[in-house]
């Protein structure tokens, strides 16, 4: 096999017709990596005259419409060993993921392709022992060994199970617990690799850009767009901000009433660290369960089930945070918890957008080095 057809680049599309942002990212994939072995993932029910006349090089492949229903539906997707075999048996090795959000800067494939590493993914965020840390690696643009993904699947079929999560959360727990089988880079090695969310903070530490990034647009679209600029210009003036990122947060804040945070999980802990560094007073949290209440305690504030609270609401003013992302949740779903909370008394509800989720991440990994004089790269 060539050495270009040694890894195919496969692209999920579900749209007829992508939209301007889908558009822009699979133009740059297959300017970019046009020489390589490009496959467009569809619905064995969608019609292709749009990539088919605009992309001739790029191959079409077809799945089951039920293989992009959904979230839940796309994890189990890519938690089949089939999947992976079927590659194999066109005789690839690799397959890279590349999805409709990702911008590629450059061709660096090779680069990655002669590391030991069976999974390739930018990092994400997680708590551990209450401080934030980068780890594993996303899958919207990942580079995967398919010998090494099918067997996990097949060996490991009691752990694909039972998991529940994302499919990406799993290759990167599994790698963790077994680098012998999926070995996978420590962070400081995928941010080369790509970056997922945390533009600035990646980008800083490293001071280079990486093969790809992903998902810019929903977390951090300005500075996206400053670092697709540098790729096409290395000369390019140095970022300037033009927007305040947390002024509505700023708004909602200002209203009279005592504020209350709902989530006790990771977004709870970097929203009440946003608060107190910004001097915002945060009366207590709330949880749905009260089980959850974990001893009425977090950080040092009260925390209330959500039947506990309803009390608080009927008996003072309150303004509610929703201190957890909501990205995966349905419109009517939303609807119907901000409903909730507003039927039960609360004077005003603030959900946190992706790209506001993403600053108060960044901003919380920044207090943590700074807080431990460390250097810019000490949460990899």
């Amino acid at each position: 096999m060539e050495k270009r057809n040694h890894c195919a680049v496969v692209i999920p599309a579900y749209r007829e017709h992508p939209t301007p942002s889908e558009k822009k990212s699979l133009d740059r994939t297959a300017g970019i990596l046009n020489h390589r072995a490009l496959y467009l993932l569809v619905p064995e029910d969608l019609p292709t005259d749009w990539y088919s006349s605009r992309y001739p090089h790029i191959t079409i492949q077809r799945y089951p419409p039920s293989c992009f229903s959904g979230f839940s539906s796309y994890n189990r997707w890519m938690l089949s060993a089939d999947f992976y075999e079927e590659w194999l048996r066109l005789g690839f090795a690799w397959i890279l993921i590349c999805q409709l959000d990702v911008y590629v800067f450059s061709d660096m494939l090779d680069v990655f392709l002669k590391e030991h590493y069976a999974y390739w993914g930018g990092p994400m965020l997680r708590v551990s022992k209450g401080r934030p840390e980068l780890y594993g690696g996303n899958g919207g643009f990942s580079l995967r060994n398919l010998k090494a993904m099918a067997r996990v699947l097949r060996e490991g079929r009691k752990e694909v199970q039972a998991w529940t999560g994302h499919e990406d959360e799993f290759f990167s727990e599994y790698g963790r617990k077994h680098p012998d089988i999926l070995p996978i880079p420590t962070p400081n090695i995928s941010a080369r690799f790509a970056y997922d969310r945390f533009l600035r903070y990646l980008h800083g530490a490293l001071g280079s850009l990486p093969f790809a990034m992903h998902s810019f647009e929903r977390h951090d679209p300005e500075y996206g767009a400053y670092l697709a600029d540098c790729a096409a210009n290395p000369d390019a003036p140095p970022f300037c901000e033009t927007w305040e990122r947390d002024a509505a947060l700023r708004e909602f804040l200002s209203k009279g009433g005592d504020l209350y945070l709902y989530g006790i999980g990771m977004w709870g802990h970097s929203f009440l660290t946003y608060m107190q560094r910004h001097q915002w007073e945060v009366a207590g949290f709330v949880v749905s369960d009260r089980k959850d209440a974990r001893g009425g305690c977090f950080h040092g504030h009260p925390v209330f089930s959500l039947i506990d609270f309803s009390k608080q609401a009927r008996t003072r003013k309150v303004k509610v945070l929703i201190a957890f992302s909501m990205m995966y949740w349905g419109q009517k779903e939303r609807e119907n918890f901000h409903h909730m909370l507003t039927k039960i008394g609360v004077q005003a509800v603030f959900e946190p957008n992706a790209c506001l989720l993403n600053m108060i991440g960044e901003e919380w990994m920044f207090e943590r080095n700074k807080a431990e004089n460390t250097k810019g790269d000490a949460c990899f």
